[in-house]
């Protein structure tokens, strides 16, 4: 099998033939020179792509795990629960997604170092990138801490006093574990960056399966329904952050042997800010838009809340393999652009387009193949399943038309390759266009979550025209930061 061989001296990638020539055998030979035009690069094989992928889909089926399954942890603690938690974790989705755009800048800039050779740039890069997504934390940490009362009034006030409560607990502990989850997803960035996917992985099991394993114990067996879900975010996020600080200081790669964060690296840490910023406020827009969202959702009443409670799960799990996807797609076009190959980079992007809308296709329809089943598991009531269905369907019929794929899977390329101003601009016009359009149809017109998915696929489209036609063109070739 092909390996890739680290140089000490550069950080430069050598891909070394394949001991067993695989053209001999029947048929090898085309599927390999398939696989090689669809997915490998000048630096790596199409087997080394693979291996990277493949680390990054198990560590997305638990992150997105903690997401879509949590309110199905705490279904039996009844509707107000669900409600509760389902709820703030918009506000949740809306931080860690802030702290995943800083950590992904950075990990861009790690990236297109390696990608022009220079190993040392690429360490320096990382520490930089722990300092600028650890900081923001802490500030949004202390500062949700501090508002968690009118936080959790304005988002469940409609909701009841119970769901208030048990939104602010949760909240409250979520707020806590911030500043340790941004060292988290800093370093497991910086390490998808040098295609290091495999340390990346341990820690989102250590994270998130650690979360998911310690919630369904407290609040199943033990019966602590929220409190246990509390618990379990602050038990599981320091200790993770901890064997980050590890992994990285001692990786093959990106390990120094030495210090880490210190000194601070200024020319990484304003490389790293400057990609950052654009990402950071597109997903002010985007991840503000769906808490305005589900505060209209919060308006339609507990049956409309669980049913966009269920659907957002169900489609998050069907999500897996295409978020896995955008993610490796990083470091592999930021290599590409650092190492002066834009061809390869276009070509890689068209790849994953295409094959992760065929692996959704395939996801959604395995899953409602059992949908009943599904809905059983999260507790659906009778009056929300068919809204489910349909909203299910909805989105299955998206991902057919590839618009999924092509609304976040190629500005996921675009990105790594330095064009943020141009990604940003478009998320925030598509998601003011879905807020006024989901308020119009969902609300105004009284079509409730239905209405709600609707014109979320409909802005989908539109994302996908416009970020098809910039790739079409040359100008985001241009765009590398280091």
């Amino acid at each position: 099998m092909s390996q890739l061989d680290e140089h000490a001296d550069t950080g430069s990638f050598e891909a070394i033939p394949d001991p067993v020539d695989r053209a001999t055998r029947p048929g090898g030979g085309r599927v390999d020179a398939l696989l090689r035009r669809w997915f490998a690069t000048s630096q790596l094989s199409h087997r080394a792509v693979g291996a990277l992928l493949l680390p990054v889909i198990v560590s997305q089926a638990f992150t997105i795990g903690f997401t879509s399954l949590t309110p199905m942890v705490v279904a039996n603690a009844g509707p107000v629960a669900v409600s509760a938690v389902s709820t703030v974790e918009y506000v949740n989705i809306f931080v860690v997604q802030i702290l995943i755009a800083l950590a992904t800048a950075g990990s861009i800039v790690v990236a297109q170092n390696m990608g022009r050779g220079s190993r040392t740039a690429a360490q320096r890069s990382a520490g930089a990138t722990l300092w600028v997504t650890a900081v923001p934390a802490l500030v949004v940490g202390v500062a949700l801490l501090v508002a968690s009362d009118a936080v959790a009034n304005g988002l469940l006030g409609p909701a009841g006093d119970q769901a208030v409560a048990l939104g602010r607990m949760y909240l409250f502990a979520l707020a806590l574990g911030y500043p340790a989850q941004a060292i988290v997803e800093a370093a497991s960035a910086s390490l998808r960056g040098v295609a290091r996917t495999a340390p990346a992985l341990y820690l989102t099991v250590a994270m998130s399966g650690g979360f998911l394993a310690l919630a369904v114990v407290l609040v199943r067996t033990f019966d602590l329904g929220v409190m246990g879900l509390a618990i379990a975010v602050v038990a599981t996020r320091y200790p993770t952050a901890a064997l980050a600080l590890w992994l990285v200081r001692h990786d093959r790669v990106l390990g120094t042997g030495g210090r880490l964060v210190w000194p601070i690296d200024a020319t990484r840490v304003r490389q790293a800010v400057m990609l950052g910023l654009p990402f950071v406020a597109e997903q002010v827009f985007f991840n503000g838009g769906k808490v305005l969202i589900q505060m209209f959702v919060v308006g339609m009443g507990t049956v409309q809340i669980t049913a966009n409670a269920v659907a957002n799960s169900l489609v998050g799990l069907s999500d897996v393999v295409g978020q896995a996807m955008c993610l490796a797609l990083v470091p592999i076009v930021g290599q590409a652009i650092g190492a002066g190959r834009p061809d390869d980079a276009r070509r890689l992007v068209r790849s994953f387009v295409i094959s992760s809308s065929a692996v959704a296709v395939i996801v959604s329809g395995v899953m409602l193949a059992g949908f009943d089943w599904l809905l059983d598991l999260f507790n659906t009531p009778a009056r929300a399943r068919s809204d489910v269905l349909m909203i299910f369907g909805l989105v299955a019929l998206a991902r057919l038309l590839c618009v999924w794929s092509m609304s976040f899977m190629t500005p996921s390329g675009l990105r790594a390759a330095g064009d943020a101003v141009y990604t940003t601009v478009i998320a925030s016009v598509s998601m003011l266009l879905r807020v006024a359009g989901i308020w119009y149809v969902g609300v105004h017109l009284g079509y409730g979550v239905v209405g709600v998915w609707a014109v979320m696929v409909a802005e989908w489209v539109l994302r996908a025209i416009a970020f098809d036609l910039r790739f079409r063109g040359h100008r985001w070739e241009n765009k590398a930061v280091a």
